[in-house]
């Protein structure tokens, strides 16, 4: 499967790419005259991590390509059964791009509430389910980052329009 291991690889980078360009945008923290590390930090450290695995893909989808370069692949050989399992795969993956916008409209909790429930209907999951856990985990991940590291989260702008 070079080809489908390729275009992970690629995705992966350009997904990397995207997040070291938006983290560059998050507030700086600041400890009286000590600068540490903010809300970018995590973020950045998870592309680093994705970045080396879609070079890992790219390289080993490179080397199978490559290697099976007699064997003329159709589009079908990249294993979407069908077009609804190919449009659920660039979903996924595109919702990487949209994080960050979401959060600065909605805020952190409406935010991550609206795309857990977003990923959760592309894979089926029943709308009380998904709104349940998706609300929750907005809720632990507020939690973790306001609570425990006192990081500062993107503040949401719509309801700042709908005060006035």
């Amino acid at each position: 499967m070079g080809i489908g291991d390729l275009i992970l690889g690629i995705s992966c980078i350009a997904l990397s790419i995207f997040v070291f360009y938006y983290s560059r945008f998050f507030p700086k923290y600041t400890s009286g005259a000590q600068e540490l590390p903010g809300p970018s930090f995590f973020p950045r450290l998870l592309a680093i991590f994705i970045i080396a695995f879609g070079i890992y893909f790219v390289i080993y989808g490179i080397y199978r390509v490559l290697k099976n370069r007699d064997e003329r692949r159709s589009f079908n050989s990249l294993e979407f059964k069908d077009l609804r399992s190919l449009l659920s795969y660039v979903l996924v993956l595109s919702t990487g791009f949209i994080v960050y916008p979401v959060l600065n409209f909605f805020g952190t909790i409406v935010g991550f509430t609206v795309i857990g429930i977003f990923l959760m209907r592309i894979f089926k999951v029943k709308w009380i389910t998904s709104i349940i856990y998706s609300f929750a985990m907005a809720l632990i991940i507020n939690w973790i980052f306001k609570g425990i590291f006192k990081l500062p989260l993107p503040d949401d702008k719509i309801f700042l329009l709908l005060r006035g």
